[in-house]
């Protein structure tokens, strides 16, 4: 991206982006290229007046070597510039792909490259399991904190709440969220638009804190009186004693079941109809991007927990019975997983199944914590690149990953102990 004026993104997180902020200012480009740097797209916004347009012929001949293709013959062009233009071509190429391009007032302004199978409703169409997974997941952006926010009020009331513990949590997000929101955000030059862009990320990061105090505010006291085992390492945590042994042990706990969900989500995604892997771009970016996401994905597990608790708490409410209440969470919270999986119809259910499987259980064995630790597990091992191979330019994020993992999990470990040696005693000992 390139322009005149700073560039500055609107979106939650600050980022420019390919389309944040718009292609609006006159002098505005942008250049899309591949892995191997061949140019893919090109477009740049046309001055908004200009009083007398000079129109040289156009030669596009390097734009095409820059984008290595062989054109086969010029054809009639068929596709919409983004920007006015005045001037058009298309040539087709001996791969079968179609590149079009334009001008305006002797200045090439676009550039596309479009694939054989390009079409509007292939690319936007999206599988019945995922309209469906998100359907459900806007229907819980809309039911759980609303219900949170009855539940609250009346926990307010009665005075039955935990509001040091709230408080600490509703800290710690409003940290992690902040500071990996600073990380990530493109900071302007220009002291007006940094100092607007700080601002929102401050309101930002207090909505996301607040919602998950509400959120605490409203299931701690229910989760207390009805599954008190579900708090016991994570209040210790809150309340500074997480050198417990029972916080190690649910540390383990958690770090185990993501390690098994990892494994089937990528099982699921070598079977046959499976699609691509989803990738999270951040961790492939600068420094400040791999921060980033190892920091607000803390908060973002955090999020994830509380949620599948408050989910739990209201169909208690609703169907009165706990086998039951934990078996409609379940294939609740399955067909939200269906959304999170990589292969077909039967890879995708496999998938939703088993990890809705693995967190009920983890949540009722083990607690909240084990479900924090699981979830952050488990979006560092899908979102982050991992490999061995120290030839690979992303060695060093691989590294960065399973440190992170390796450090949890040893704690975890130590902890578990209790003060225990690692190792059995041996008879030679004696």
């Amino acid at each position: 991206r390139q322009s005149p004026r700073a560039m500055r993104g609107r979106a939650a997180e600050r980022v420019v982006l390919l389309d944040e902020p718009p292609m609006t200012v006159p002098g505005m480009a942008r250049v899309d290229v591949d892995g191997a740097g061949r140019l893919l797209r090109l477009l740049v916004v046309p001055p908004s007046r200009e009083s007398s347009p000079h129109l040289p012929a156009v030669n596009f001949e390097r734009l095409l070597s820059a984008a290595e293709v062989h054109t086969i013959g010029e054809v009639a062009p068929l596709w919409t510039a983004p920007v006015d233009t005045d001037e058009k071509h298309a040539w087709l190429t001996s791969s079968g792909a179609r590149v079009e391009a334009a001008a305006y007032h002797g200045r090439p302004v676009w550039f596309s490259m479009i694939a054989p199978d390009t079409g509007a409703a292939r690319s936007m169409r999206a599988t019945s399991m995922k309209e469906l997974s998100n359907a459900m997941l806007i229907f819980f952006l809309i039911a759980l904190p609303v219900a949170a926010l009855l539940l609250a009020r009346r926990n307010l009331r009665r005075g039955q709440v935990d509001r040091r513990s709230a408080f600490r949590l509703g800290v710690f997000v409003f940290a992690t969220c902040g500071v990996g929101f600073a990380a990530r955000a493109h900071h302007p030059t220009a002291f007006v638009d940094e100092w607007g862009m700080l601002s929102q990320i401050v309101v930002d990061t207090f909505f996301i804190a607040f919602m998950v105090w509400i959120a605490y505010i409203a299931i701690e006291p229910l989760v207390r009186r009805r599954w008190p085992r579900m708090l016991i390492s994570s209040t210790r945590v809150l309340n500074g004693k997480w050198r417990d042994p029972l916080v190690g042990r649910d540390v383990l706990a958690g770090a185990a079941g993501a390690v098994l969900m990892v494994l089937i989500w990528h099982a699921t995604a070598l079977m046959r109809g499976a699609s691509p892997l989803q990738i999270v771009v951040s961790p492939l970016g600068e420094t400040q991007q791999v921060f980033y996401y190892v920091t607000f994905t803390m908060a973002e597990a955090v999020i994830r927990s509380i949620g599948a608790v408050t989910l739990i708490v209201a169909v208690r409410a609703l169907v009165r019975d706990d086998r039951l209440t934990m078996l409609v969470a379940a294939m609740l919270l399955a067909v939200v997983s269906l959304g999170d999986g990589s292969g077909g119809v039967i890879g995708r259910s496999i998938y939703g199944a088993v990890a809705a499987i693995i967190v009920m259980l983890l949540i009722v064995r083990f607690g909240v914590l084990a479900i924090v630790v699981g979830a952050y597990f488990v979006l560092i091992l899908r979102g982050m690149p991992l490999t061995f191979d120290a030839s690979a330019w992303y060695f060093g994020r691989s590294l960065t990953a399973l440190a992170i993992l390796f450090v949890l999990a040893g704690i975890g470990f130590v902890l578990a102990l209790g003060g225990r040696a690692a190792l059995p005693r041996l008879a030679l000992d004696d």
